[in-house]
């Protein structure tokens, strides 16, 4: 399932704009938020994103799943 979760253009500098293909794989909850979960086919987007998150992560989340 593709899905588009990004109305506007956000973090550029990581490569996470509009029209960029992604998987939704879950979502979880984090101090009262749902998190969404996405896997980008190109390792690159979201690699900053996923660098400064490593506490969200669990052993559900795979590394290569950006929120």
């Amino acid at each position: 399932m593709i899905v588009e979760l990004c109305d506007k253009n956000y973090a550029t500098y990581d490569d996470l704009v509009n029209e960029t293909d992604e998987v939704f794989k879950t979502s979880t909850f984090y101090h009262n938020k749902t998190i969404v979960w996405i896997l980008f086919p190109n390792p690159k987007i979201g690699k900053l994103v996923r660098e400064n998150s490593t506490h969200l992560y669990t052993k559900i989340i795979q590394s290569n799943w950006t929120h």
